[in-house]
């Protein structure tokens, strides 16, 4: 592993995503499901609008605010997540994840905000795994 590995060469492309619009209670149904921590929120363009995680759920429901089945996606996610470049370099992405540990995962967007993947913690050590660093 070299300061030549980019984010590009190691994050997931195939992301599901959801709406601001969608139930917040079908959202957690989807993390139960497929054991995600995060989904990034995108418009109709594909424009990276926030990233609803397991933490968002979480402070929902110590809030006691609302149940989770009457509220939506866009009422309670990031609407300014953290996010990193497509071309930025593994370094950085383990930077990012080590200063923010409540994040995962990682939205990776192009030049535009344009969603193009997700990086996520297990991303980041199945590389370390793969070229033998501990």
């Amino acid at each position: 592993m070299d300061s030549l590995t980019l984010v590009r060469d190691l994050m997931t492309t195939e992301v599901t995503t959801t709406s601001p619009k969608a139930a917040l209670l079908a959202v957690a149904k989807i993390f139960n499901e497929h054991k995600f921590n995060g989904l990034p929120v995108v418009d109709e363009e594909n424009k990276l609008v926030g990233l609803i995680t397991e933490y968002n759920l979480i402070s929902v429901l110590l809030a006691k605010k609302d149940t989770l089945d009457s509220l939506t996606v866009g009422e309670v996610m990031e609407k300014e997540p953290l996010t990193i470049l497509f071309d930025d370099t593994f370094e950085h992405a383990l930077e990012l994840m080590h200063q923010h540990h409540r994040v995962n995962p990682i939205p990776v967007v192009d030049q535009n905000g344009k969603l193009v993947g997700i990086v996520s913690r297990y991303d980041l050590l199945k590389l370390i795994k793969l070229f033998g660093h501990t």
